[in-house]
């Protein structure tokens, strides 16, 4: 694919790859997941530590600044945080900690980092929600976690539908979608 914004982990002069190839700098590593958004990628190894790369306009790699990172680079969590889950959105990123707390960074300009207001953040901050987080998923502009209480909750640009309250609202906090409820969620 295109790597222009080394969203591949490669060198900005080798901005294309037209097949599977290793990526410089996670030699070793044993990596369980990968999540990708418009041009940003993040990885978590077995252990539960992040690598991001690529596109950075918006501080959705989480690392203080807004500028792209073309090698992987490990997350700037907290101490002591284990990813259980990651997702990336078009240029925001959420992280499910393994004790269920969840954070975000990057592009909050529809609500979609969950922290009340519209704002970009470029380092990665806990999210005020009232349940512990098993899962969560990014649309391009939006954010769904699953609670431990097999409940969903949403976040973000809800102006055709992905709220999945039967509204056409948008919102910038976690907002629990009660006709979810009873329908399996694990």
């Amino acid at each position: 694919g295109i790597g222009a914004q080394g969203q591949l982990g490669y060198p900005i002069s080798s901005s294309c790859c037209t097949c599977p190839t290793s990526v410089p700098g996670l030699e070793g590593q044993s990596i369980v997941s990968a999540t990708c958004g418009i041009a940003h990628t993040v990885v978590v190894d077995k252990n539960g530590v992040g690598f991001g790369f690529g596109w950075n306009h918006h501080g959705q790699l989480g690392f203080g600044h807004t500028d792209n990172v073309t090698s992987p680079t490990k997350l700037g969590l907290p101490a002591g945080v284990v990813i259980q889950h990651v997702a990336c959105g078009g240029a925001h990123t959420a992280v499910v900690s393994t004790d269920g707390h969840v954070y975000t960074c990057g592009s909050g300009n529809c609500g979609q980092l969950g922290h009340g207001d519209l704002q970009d953040v470029s380092e990665f901050r806990q999210v005020d929600v009232s349940v512990r987080a098993a899962y969560v998923a990014c649309g391009e502009e939006f954010t769904v976690l699953v609670g431990m209480d097999h409940k969903v909750y949403t976040c973000g640009f809800g102006q055709v539908g992905q709220m999945g309250d039967g509204k056409l609202s948008s919102y910038a906090r976690f907002t629990h979608i009660p006709s979810l409820d009873g329908c399996g969620v694990v």
